[in-house]
């Protein structure tokens, strides 16, 4: 956790940080800004209440500041999180729906699909190769084109979604 404080702290004074209503420690300050390290005491998933307070040499405290923080490691699931993933040819004369193993003319095929609430992003690879990412939109539909184009040759898309937390899901079939 890290921060700054407003003003400068007086001789004696420490900025104090507490966790899930915990006991106060100590932080590190430096100028203007503190820092706390809790990397000793894993989080769990979910929401946790981080406060803190400046102490003076008297050991009185200020009122403490609150700030909610969600911790979230757990990446969302591509069988329960995705569907109706399609690849569409949009390039004459044959355009439409591409089907596994059949060739197309076009190299900028679009993949796109539907998530469920919860998958902000869709990251699209070819074969491990990231392509790109697709925003999800507020309807849960996203769509993504390749830029630029695809070489000529074989392909294989793999979508994976992604949280607001940045987890990334295991992929769809290719």
């Amino acid at each position: 956790f890290a921060g700054a404080v407003k003003g400068t702290l007086l001789a004696g004074e420490k900025v104090q940080v507490r966790v899930d209503g915990g006991a106060w420690k100590d932080a590190i300050v430096s100028g203007t800004n503190w820092s706390y390290d809790h990397t000793a005491s894993t989080l769990t998933d979910g929401k946790h209440k981080v406060e803190t307070r400046v102490v003076d040499l008297a050991g009185n405290g200020t009122t403490p500041l609150a700030k909610d923080v969600t911790i979230d490691t757990v990446a969302p699931n591509p069988t329960t999180s995705m569907s109706d993933i399609k690849l569409d040819d949009n390039v004459a004369p044959i355009t439409g729906a591409i089907v596994d193993g059949t060739v197309t003319n076009d190299n900028t095929p679009t993949l796109s699909g539907k998530a469920t609430p919860g998958v902000k992003t869709v990251n699209v690879y070819d074969g491990s190769k990231l392509l790109g990412s697709a925003p999800v939109q507020a309807d849960g539909t996203w769509s993504f084109t390749p830029n630029p184009a695809l070489t000529e040759g074989g392909h294989s898309f793999i979508a994976k979604p992604v949280d607001a937390a940045n987890n990334e899901g295991a992929g769809t079939d290719p």
